[in-house]
């Protein structure tokens, strides 16, 4: 009966101090959680949809790059070789730059997704102590 009473009297105390933020660790806590299942999210984005978005874009550069290009050929006189040699320069200075912007970005998503996996690896250094520490005191008590 007086754990039933306990529990009552907790549960009282705790509605009676909702509003005065008794509870905002715990719900802070869990919107960090949430932040972070958030941020799983972006990172997986830029690591596998990031290769499909460069691949759009470039076939979009090069579509627009077309008209540009044949534009100063015309200008500048350049014969077929010439033409395709700088039509060839032109991709692959866009598929480089694309691919560069592309490794930064994949860069900082396995960057923040270390991070994440030391946060959530941490608390197991902290169970391997004090797991250590009981082995020597059971091995020493017996």
């Amino acid at each position: 009966m007086a754990s039933a009473l306990d529990s009552a009297t907790t549960n009282f105390q705790l509605v009676a101090n909702l509003d005065s933020g008794a509870l905002n660790v715990p719900l802070q806590a869990a919107g960090k959680i949430g932040g972070q299942i958030v941020d799983i999210v972006k990172v997986s984005n830029q690591l596998f949809v990031l290769p499909a978005q460069q691949w759009i874009t470039y076939v979009q550069c090069i579509i627009e790059l077309r008209a540009p290009l044949a534009s100063v050929a015309r200008k500048r006189e350049w014969n077929e070789a010439d033409h395709a040699k700088r039509t060839r320069l032109a991709r692959k200075l866009v598929r480089r730059y694309l691919s560069g912007v592309v490794r930064v970005a994949q860069f900082t998503a396995y960057e923040r997704l270390f991070a994440l996996w030391h946060m959530a690896h941490v608390p197991f250094v902290y169970i391997m102590v004090i797991s250590a520490v009981a082995h020597v005191i059971a091995v020493h008590a017996y």
